[in-house]
C-alpha cells in the first residue's frame, strides 16, 4: 500500500484497502506470517503546486495530509503494520533512493545526454514517454506536451528489455496487463539496412524493418521530424526553411497517431538515397508519422505492403511496386530481383550472407528519462565538475537534502560545490530531482527492513520477504509503476543483492474503479447538483426542480465536477465501516467497475443486524456457547442438515478468498449461512447450533472485523480473538440429496433422495415420484438414462 497523500481518501482508496485488508486477515488467520504495510508516495508536483497556492511549504502540506489520511484509514478498520510506515520525502528513505541511483551510475545503467524531451509547459518539467497520454497531454496537468532539447538523466531500462518480456510468463497477472507491457516493450525482429546518401559526404541512413523480404518494393525513405538529416547542411539551401518549418509542425502532430489515423504528411528534403540492391535513387521525406524514438527514426517506404506507406505514396504520387505474394508466402518473381521466389527466411539469409542487411531485434521501449526540473522531489546525487565531468556524491555525504525553501533549489550559490574527485571548487550540484516513479520502484523492498540506517534493506530481509505475494492496484499502473518496479527488482538482483526472484509481484489483483451515480438534465446534458433535484412525495421518483422531468441517471467516475462523489467518512458515519466493507466486496467482482448505490448499502446493515440478533437470541437463552460438538452427541436430522450447509458454504468461502477473482461471492455466502442458521429451530442446548454460530462469526472476521470481534468477545465470551485461527471445513455428506431431473435434456424439477438410494436413483425417480408419474412413466420408451455428478442429476432420454 503506497498512496499519494493528496489530503483525502476517496472510495477508490477504500475499495483497494478493503480488498487487501480482508485478504491479509484471512491469511493471518491461516497461520501465515503476513506483512500488510502502509507508506506514502510523498514527493511530486501536486504537493508543490498545492503548497504554492496556499503559501506553505510542500513538506508541511504533505505531512499534514499524511496525518489526516492516516486518521481516515483507521476509520475503515484496517489491520496495518504501522511500525513499517514510511514516506518517500523522509531523509531516512530518500538517502537510500540516492544510494540506488549511485549504484545504477556505477554499473553504467544511469547516464546523462542531451535529448529531445517531452516538456510540460504548465508544470514546467520533463515527462517520461509513459507520462504522456494517447492525446499527447501530460498525465498530471493535462497540458499539451511540447518537445524541447535538454541535458537529462536516463536509466538504461532497455538493457533489460528481453528479461522484462520473459518475466511476464512467470507472474500471475491479468492477461490484459501483461499484454500492455508486451506492447510497450514492443519487440520486433527484422533487419537493418544501410541506404547511402547520394551526396558523397553524407552519413548513410540506417533503417530497421520487420519486413526485410519487401526490400525490393522500397520507393521512398521517410524520416522523423527530429532526425539529424532535417537540420543537415546537405539539405539544399533553397529547401531548408521549408523542411525545418514542416518538421516543427510535424513534431507537434505526432501524438495523434497513438489514438487516431490522421493524414500522412511529408515534405521532400531535396535529397535522395541509394537502394542497397538496385542502386536506384530513392527520395527522402521528413514526415509526421515516423516516430523519433523508434529505431533510427527512419523507415523504408513500401507502399504496396504497408497501409501508412500506401496512404503517403498516394498523396505524394509515388510509385507502388508489389513484391510479395501473401498467399504463397514468397517474393514475386517478376519484381523480386535476387530475392525472387524466396520465403521470408530465405530472403533474410540471402541479405545477411551478401552483406546487404544485418539481422536485428528492435524494441519500442526507450530508456527511462528520470530528470525533473522541480523542487519537491528526491535530489539527484551527482556533481558536475569542469574537469571530471559527472561525479557521484560520496556515500558518506548522503543524503543530498531537499532545500528548506522552494526558491533555493536552483540557486547557483547553493549548487556551487567542490568536486570530491579532483577538489575543483567550481563544480556544481545537479539541480534536478528524480521522477517520483523512482521512489516508488523499490518501496516494497524497504518495507521488509524499514528501520535499517545503513543500507536500503539487508540481504537477509530481501531473501526472506521477496517477492510480494499479492499486489492490489489499478490497471493504470501497467506501463508506469509496475514496469519500473520490475526493472528495479532485476537491477537489485544483479547488482545489489541476490533475490529469490527477479519479479517483484507474484500475483496482481487489478481492481476496477468506483463509479458514482450522476444525474444529468435529459435535455441539456448538464450535470445536476443535489439541490437541483427533488423527490416526489407520493411516488418517490427523483425529478429536476426546474422542469419537473426525471433526470438521466448514469454511473461515471467520481468527480467534483459531476457532483457524484461519495465521502468515505459520510458512509462510515451513517452505516459503520463493516457495512461499507461488506457492500464494497459484494457489489462487483474485484476487477470490474463498482457502481456505488447508496440505496443498496442499507441491505448490508440489515444483514449485520440480523447476525447480531442471532447471537443475542442465543446468548439470551443462557448457558455457555460451546465451540466443539461433544463426541457422544446424538445428532438430529436438522442438525445434520445444517452442519452440511455450514461446511459447504465454508468451503466455498475459503475457495473465494484463495481465488481472488470470485471475492464478491464471499459476502453472499455469509448471507446464505445466516439464512441457514435462522431457518433452524434448535433447542438452546444444541451444540451443533453453537458451533455453527461460532463458525459464522469466524468466517465473517476478515470482512467485518469490528462486529466479529465484538460478538466473539462481548457476546459469545470466547477467549482470545476472533482472528486467532481460520477453521477448516469438514467433508460431510447430507443424508438427503437434491436431485435434478431432466427429460430429453429439459429440466422438469428436483426431488429429495436419501443418500443410500442414489445408487438406483433412476428407478426411484421413475417409479416413486410425482415427476416420474407426470413426465416419464407411459410417456414413451426410455431409450437411455444419463446419471451425472454422483446421482445429483439424472436425464431420461425418451423415444416417441
Amino acid at each position: 500500500m503506497f498512496p499519494y497523500p493528496s489530503g483525502d481518501l476517496h472510495m477508490g482508496h477504500v475499495r483497494v484497502y478493503t480488498l487487501s485488508d480482508m485478504l491479509a486477515r484471512f491469511h493471518r488467520m491461516q497461520g501465515k506470517h503476513v506483512i500488510h504495510p502502509m507508506g506514502w508516495d510523498a514527493f511530486g508536483l501536486p504537493a508543490e503546486n498545492a503548497a504554492l497556492e496556499r503559501g506553505i511549504s510542500p513538506r508541511d502540506w504533505t505531512l499534514r495530509n499524511i496525518a489526516h489520511m492516516k486518521g481516515q484509514l483507521q476509520l475503515i478498520g484496517l489491520d496495518l503494520d504501522w511500525e513499517r510506515e514510511l514516506a518517500t520525502c523522509q531523509e531516512e528513505y530518500y538517502r537510500h533512493t540516492q544510494a540506488l541511483f549511485l549504484k545504477l551510475w556505477e554499473k553504467r545503467l544511469a547516464y546523462r545526454k542531451e535529448a529531445v524531451v517531452n516538456w510540460d509547459p504548465v508544470d514546467k518539467t520533463v515527462l517520461a514517454n509513459e507520462q504522456v497520454d494517447s492525446e499527447g497531454k501530460s498525465w498530471r496537468s493535462g497540458a499539451v506536451v511540447e518537445k524541447k532539447s535538454l541535458e537529462q538523466w536516463f536509466f538504461k531500462i532497455t538493457d533489460y528489455a528481453e528479461e522484462l518480456l520473459a518475466g511476464l510468463d512467470q507472474v500471475d497477472w491479468p492477461q490484459e496487463v501483461k499484454q500492455m507491457q508486451r506492447n510497450w516493450i514492443g519487440k520486433s525482429q527484422g533487419m537493418q539496412f544501410t541506404f547511402p546518401l547520394s551526396a558523397s559526404n553524407g552519413e548513410p541512413i540506417q533503417v530497421f524493418t520487420s519486413r526485410p523480404e519487401t526490400l525490393m518494393g522500397v520507393t521512398f525513405l521517410a524520416i522523423s521530424p527530429s532526425h539529424p538529416l532535417v537540420t543537415s547542411p546537405l539539405v539544399p539551401s533553397s529547401n531548408r526553411a521549408t523542411v525545418q518549418s514542416a518538421a516543427a509542425a510535424y513534431l507537434k502532430q505526432q501524438h495523434q497517431f497513438a489514438t487516431s489515423d490522421p493524414p500522412k504528411e511529408g515534405t521532400p528534403l531535396g535529397l535522395s538515397a541509394t537502394h542497397p540492391i538496385t542502386g536506384a535513387q530513392i527520395p527522402i521525406y521528413v514526415t509526421n508519422y515516423v516516430l523519433p524514438d523508434y529505431g533510427s527514426g527512419a523507415v523504408m517506404g513500401v507502399p504496396a505492403h504497408d497501409d501508412r506507406d500506401a496512404a503517403f505514396a498516394q498523396s505524394n504520387k509515388l510509385p507502388v511496386i508489389h513484391v510479395w505474394d501473401a498467399e504463397s508466402g514468397r517474393v514475386l518473381a517478376q519484381t523480386g530481383g535476387p530475392l525472387a521466389n524466396m520465403s521470408r527466411t530465405d530472403a533474410m539469409s540471402y541479405l545477411a550472407a551478401n552483406g546487404i542487411g544485418q539481422p536485428k531485434t528492435q524494441y519500442r521501449l526507450r530508456d527511462w528519462l528520470v530528470s525533473r526540473q522541480r523542487y519537491w522531489g528526491c535530489p539527484i546525487p551527482m556533481i558536475h565538475c569542469p574537469t571530471c565531468g559527472p561525479v557521484g556524491v560520496p556515500a558518506a555525504d548522503l543524503p543530498v537534502r531537499v532545500p528548506d525553501a522552494m526558491g533555493d533549489f536552483s540557486d547557483p550559490v547553493r549548487l556551487k560545490c567542490t568536486c570530491p574527485k579532483c577538489q575543483n571548487t567550481n563544480a556544481r550540484r545537479d539541480p534536478d530531482t528524480m521522477d517520483t516513479f523512482v521512489d516508488s520502484s523499490w518501496y516494497f523492498m524497504r518495507y521488509l527492513d524499514p528501520h535499517n540506517t545503513k543500507v536500503p534493506f539487508s540481504p537477509s530481509a530481501a531473501r526472506a520477504g521477496m517477492a510480494v505475494d499479492l499486489y492490489v492496484g489499478g490497471i493504470e499502473h501497467a506501463i508506469l509503476h509496475l514496469l519500473y518496479a520490475r526493472f528495479f527488482t532485476k537491477f537489485v538482483h544483479d547488482h545489489v543483492t541476490p533475490l529469490p526472484t527477479t519479479e517483484p509481484f507474484a500475483k496482481l489483483l487489478a481492481q476496477g474503479m468506483v463509479h458514482g451515480k450522476t444525474m444529468r438534465d435529459a435535455h441539456s446534458g448538464k450535470y445536476l447538483k443535489p439541490h437541483e433535484l427533488e423527490v416526489d412525495a407520493k411516488t418517490g421518483e427523483v425529478r429536476v426542480k426546474s422542469s419537473g422531468m426525471p433526470p438521466r441517471v448514469t454511473y461515471e467516475k467520481m468527480s467534483k465536477s459531476k457532483y457524484n462523489g461519495v465521502a468515505p467518512e459520510d458512509v462510515i458515519a451513517a452505516y459503520g465501516s463493516d457495512v461499507a466493507r461488506a457492500y464494497i466486496i459484494a457489489k462487483a467482482p474485484p476487477n470490474q467497475v463498482l457502481e456505488w448505490d447508496e440505496d443498496a448499502v442499507v441491505g448490508w446493515a440489515r444483514w449485520l443486524n440480523r447476525v447480531w440478533g442471532l447471537v443475542s437470541e442465543r446468548v439470551g437463552k443462557g448457558g455457555p456457547v460451546v465451540q466443539v460438538v461433544p463426541s457422544g452427541h446424538k445428532w438430529t436430522k436438522e442438525e445434520k442438515q445444517v452442519w452440511v450447509t455450514v461446511n459447504e458454504l465454508h468451503q466455498q468461502i475459503s475457495t473465494s478468498l484463495e481465488n481472488t477473482a470470485t471475492l464478491n461471492t464471499y459476502p453472499s455466502n455469509l448471507i446464505k449461512l445466516t439464512h441457514a442458521l435462522s431457518s433452524f429451530t434448535f433447542a438452546s442446548t444444541s451444540p451443533v447450533y453453537d458451533v455453527s454460530l461460532t463458525r459464522l462469526i469466524q468466517l465473517m472476521a476478515p470482512l467485518t472485523p469490528s462486529l466479529a470481534q465484538e460478538l466473539w468477545t462481548n457476546q459469545l465470551t470466547h477467549s482470545g480473538t476472533v482472528w486467532d485461527t481460520w477453521p477448516r471445513p469438514e467433508q460431510v455428506q447430507a443424508d438427503v440429496v437434491q436431485v435434478v431431473v431432466q427429460v430429453n435434456g429439459k429440466t422438469r424439477g428436483t426431488v429429495s433422495v436419501e443418500r443410500e438410494r442414489l445408487a438406483n436413483v433412476q428407478e426411484y425417480v421413475m417409479e416413486e415420484t410425482e415427476i416420474g408419474e407426470k413426465w416419464i412413466r407411459g410417456k414413451g420408451q426410455v431409450k437411455k438414462v444419463v446419471v451425472v455428478n454422483g446421482g445429483k442429476l439424472v436425464n431420461f432420454i425418451l423415444g416417441k
